[in-house]
């Protein structure tokens, strides 16, 4: 099973070619999925992430009681990092990003080893409070620019109240239906990014549309993919085919 990107744990090597004849990885066309977020519908189906999303318009309307902890936040957008050298050069997007909001006097609060401040990875609850509370955006920047590629990262603002600005090599409309502007930000883009957080947050367009996509009631999907891949046999030609059993 792989869950690092590509970039970091590269096979290439001849001998590998047709070496496996099954894949469980988090690439959407693998045999088996691995991936840090589940979509299910409300019925308990598996919805997603895949290739060719399919989402319900229109969405439902920001409840009351996600505006009222919307109207508490006070400050721009917050970073939690440790790998200050990632191979997907996410630092040197934030270095842009923290040069341009200066004009707007706004800041990128980056919290860990690459940043000025702290909030240690076993007080965790406490620093997703922080940006619940707190922040309007979240820089959700993977370490490697990889399709399909995504991390739990996106879920700490989806978790929190907050909207991720995302930087990756997926296509984000297969896990989310809302990015419409908070996607990878090319360098040309960074202004415009900017631009969009000197806007009052809590009345843009991505607050309206903000929507909840976690149920934390609903049992853990794992072992799902884990009686697929003991089904599977040798001479299995497709994943479907389990799957109709």
């Amino acid at each position: 099973m792989a869950s690092e990107s590509a970039a970091n744990f590269p096979l290439c090597d001849a001998m590998y070619d047709n070496f496996y004849n099954l894949t469980w990885t988090y690439k959407l066309d693998s045999d088996i999925r691995w991936t840090y977020i589940t979509i299910i519908d409300k019925k308990g189906n598996f919805a997603g992430p895949k290739i060719n999303m399919t989402w319900i318009y229109p969405m439902k309307a920001t409840p009351e009681n996600v505006k009222k902890k919307i109207s508490g936040k006070t400050k721009a957008a917050a970073w939690f990092v440790s790998n200050c050298n990632a191979k997907s050069g996410r630092q040197n997007v934030t270095k842009r990003i923290e040069k341009e909001l200066k004009r707007y006097n706004l800041t990128v609060d980056i919290y860990g080893w690459c940043g000025k401040k702290k909030c240690p990875k076993d007080k965790f609850e406490e620093c997703m409070y922080l940006l619940e509370s707190e922040y309007y955006f979240y820089l959700a920047f993977e370490n490697s620019i990889c399709e399909d590629y995504v991390t739990e990262k996106i879920l700490y603002p989806l978790q929190n109240y907050a909207v991720p600005i995302v930087f990756g090599g997926a296509n984000y409309s297969r896990w989310h239906n809302y990015y419409e502007y908070v996607k990878t930000p090319p360098e040309h883009d960074v202004c415009k990014l900017c631009q969009i957080l000197n806007e009052d947050p809590g009345q843009h367009s991505s607050y309206k549309h903000f929507r909840s996509w976690w149920n934390p009631d609903h049992p853990s999907l794992c072992t799902k993919g884990v009686g697929k891949f003991i089904a599977m046999r040798p001479n299995s030609d497709t994943l479907a085919e389990i799957e109709k059993k």
